[in-house]
């Protein structure tokens, strides 16, 4: 037989077409005109951060002192009608108008963009917040801090010593009401001491070595007495004597300071 021979496959070669020439057609720049609700000068918004307000404590009994902390960004502060108000804390936030019908006190910052004020807290028990606003005429709520409000504190009697608290943080401000029957008051050298508490109670020579601050007592026989919690986290006594010469201790109170 004749042998065959393969004719061998031609793949067909594909038709290159004609490239496709895509011309882009420039299209003029679309300018938009200001928003009629926009001014072509839009003031920038106030950062949170900036608006502020701090109390050092959240409870006050009816009719104590209460010192707030502000800060409002400057932007704003050149509004002198800006204002910190006390405002029931169920009253919706936000409204300045609202918060204004509601408002038990306020103060005006008088363009201060920062510093203290002090207030008088409501004679009802209760929650309550103090708000700082923009402007008193239709103005925005920026920055709250609440606070609750017990009733108020009874008049002590006899030999006592209150305090406002029982734990403290180092160099924290202590106020203890002090109360000491007259027949107990030796001389005005009465007086109150801040001592650690493993010092042995009684004998009112040793606590006067050991006292760390103290008060006299002078021609009150009651009154308000503040001291300077220790810098040592640990446990004092409050201690009150009816003299400073051979005197006694009379009563004491315990308190903790606490770590930072």
């Amino acid at each position: 037989m004749t042998p065959e021979v393969a004719t061998p496959l031609v793949s067909p070669q594909p038709t290159s077409a004609p490239p496709i020439a895509i011309v882009a057609t420039p299209v003029p720049a679309l300018i938009l005109p200001p928003s009629s609700s926009q001014s072509a000068s839009v003031p920038p918004l106030a950062s949170p951060a900036l608006n502020e307000l701090s109390l050092s404590r959240s409870q006050y009994s009816a009719g104590e002192s209460i010192t707030v902390s502000f800060r409002i960004d400057p932007a704003l502060s050149h509004d002198q009608t800006a204002w910190i108000g006390i405002v029931p804390a169920d009253v919706p936030h936000g409204s300045e108008s609202e918060n204004d019908k509601y408002d038990l006190s306020f103060q005006y910052l008088e363009g201060k963009a920062q510093g203290e004020m002090s207030f008088v807290a409501p004679e009802t028990p209760g929650n309550y917040d103090l708000r700082l606003h923009t402007s008193d005429s239709n103005g925005l709520e920026i920055a709250h801090v609440n606070f609750s409000v017990s009733g108020p504190v009874k008049p002590i009697s006899g030999n006592a010593l209150v305090l406002d608290k029982s734990r403290y943080l180092p160099g924290e401000t202590i106020i203890v009401t002090v109360s000491i029957k007259a027949e107990d008051k030796r001389d005005e050298s009465a007086w109150v001491g801040l001592l650690p508490s493993v010092i042995e109670h009684g004998d009112e020579a040793l606590n006067d070595r050991h006292h760390l601050a103290y008060q006299y007592m002078g021609k009150y026989l009651s009154g308000k007495m503040r001291f300077e919690a220790p810098k040592v986290p640990g446990f004092y006594d409050l201690r009150l004597h009816d003299s400073d010469d051979n005197g006694r201790e009379l009563v004491y109170v315990s308190f903790v300071v606490d770590s930072p």
